[in-house]
């Protein structure tokens, strides 16, 4: 995996990680929430402090990859970069795939309207 690969593999978790922080700091201080691995009952705190545990490690392992920022300078406005066709093909794939996912549950949704509706009106 190439450098430019490796360091959007760690943002992307970095991402996802502070998604699901925000979405915990939506919730009510009070909400139950289980431990995925154990199944125990946690608290909201102790689920975003992990989570901030996580954060400091990805940082951590983004400095580690890049020489703490030294290694990656120009790494994604290199004007003689290669666009990557495969991940392209993948990306362009996944797309249609959820777009097609949505355009069938709307369909499906209709449907099920369509005919809730001659019900009724027998």
């Amino acid at each position: 995996m190439s450098l430019a690969q490796e360091v959007n593999k760690l943002l992307d978790e970095m991402l996802s990680v502070q998604k699901q922080m925000a979405e915990l700091n939506e919730l009510e201080s009070n909400t139950e929430l289980n431990n995925t691995e154990t199944g125990a009952p946690v608290t909201k705190d102790f689920v975003l402090n992990k989570g901030q545990e996580q954060l400091v490690q990805i940082e951590t392992e983004l400095n580690k990859l890049t020489n703490n920022g030294k290694n990656c300078r120009d790494l994604f406005t290199n004007q003689y970069y290669v666009n990557n066709l495969l991940m392209d093909k993948a990306i362009s794939k996944a797309n249609a795939e959820s777009d097609e996912s949505v355009a069938n549950k709307i369909m499906k949704e209709l449907q099920d309207g369509q005919e809730e509706h001659r019900t009724q009106e027998r």
